[in-house]
């Protein structure tokens, strides 16, 4: 989609934040298949954790309904099913002994990584990632991918970010979505980078760095629901970590041109085998978006006035 004001205005790049959340991520694709279906291909594609393994997909086939294909018959795949990241997946409970036995499962579930955490920098394997990326991402140099692609991750030693324009596809992606603890980290140019979610759960800023003059952002993440009193350090923490991710994303956020905020994502990081639920959740969110997205594509206003409405956020 070329979008301009007028003549003496060039058309407008639109470029696509992808934010993380493990098997949420998978919403991507069906906000990937409206915007499409609509007419709204993006010139820059920036993604972070699962984003950036959904966006280097897409701007290696440029065509969502491949991607959807692709990543439904690649989840159901035996060696999918070897890796076992599902084995901690919530379960829905259906009745109070149901929910009983969850909630003791997920205790010991705790104890477990706890234990493992004090012992060792992971809990799953790093051969189990990189079976996972070459189920899912191509192997192609990032440079070469037919559609301009950029993905986030964080480097442990300065705290910084880095952000991959160039190079292995794979490598990008496997530490862009390294779970800090779950996946050990990816050495790299003297760094060690996990998941860019530690510094951009949703890489905003990191579009507009790279050239995009509207950013569509696509917000996976769980809302902070109601919960009851805490009786643990560890519960404290978690929940204290929580909040200040969410702030920290609604700073990333108001960067932002338009959101697009999926919701009904009860979903834990690795509940893959949940594809089609999260899919449609990502296209229902992005076909509620989609007026305002159009109507503020067409009516953009010259970049100093954006910037300067940026700037007073």
């Amino acid at each position: 989609m070329s979008v301009s004001n007028s003549k003496s205005h060039p058309p407008i790049k639109i470029g696509l934040a992808l934010g993380g959340g493990g098997a949420r991520g998978l919403a991507h694709v069906g906000v990937l298949k409206v915007l499409e279906q609509a007419g709204i291909r993006p010139q820059l594609v920036v993604g972070t954790s699962m984003g950036s393994i959904i966006g280097v997909l897409y701007c290696f086939l440029q065509n969502a309904m491949l991607v959807e294909d692709k990543i439904l018959s690649r989840l159901k795949s035996p060696k999918m099913a070897q890796l076992g990241l599902d084995k901690f997946s919530r379960q829905k409970s259906k009745n109070l002994v149901d929910h009983n036995f969850r909630q003791a499962m997920e205790r010991l579930t705790r104890v477990y990584m706890l234990t493992s955490a004090i012992t060792k920098d992971h809990l799953i394997a790093e051969e189990k990632i990189k079976v996972l990326l070459s189920l899912l991402v191509p192997e192609i140099e990032i440079e070469n991918l037919p559609l301009p692609f950029a993905a986030v991750a964080a480097d442990l030693i300065t705290g910084s970010s880095y952000i991959f324009r160039q190079g292995s596809a794979t490598l990008a992606t496997r530490a862009s979505a390294a779970i800090p603890g779950v996946f050990p980290p990816v050495p790299y140019q003297g760094m060690q980078l996990v998941d860019g979610c530690v510094v951009s759960l949703i890489p905003v800023l990191e579009t507009v760095q790279l050239g995009a003059d509207f950013v569509i952002a696509v917000d996976v993440s769980q809302p902070l629901a109601v919960t009851k009193p805490f009786r643990t350090g560890v519960e404290i923490w978690l929940r204290a970590d929580f909040i200040t991710n969410m702030h920290l994303r609604d700073v990333h956020l108001n960067s932002a041109d338009r959101v697009i905020r999926v919701k009904n994502l009860d979903f834990s990081w690795n509940s893959f085998n949940s594809a089609r639920e999260i899919i449609a959740a990502g296209t229902q969110a992005a076909q509620d978006a989609l007026p305002e997205i159009l109507s503020a594509l067409k009516t953009r206003q010259p970049w100093w006035k954006r910037w300067l409405s940026r700037t007073k956020k």
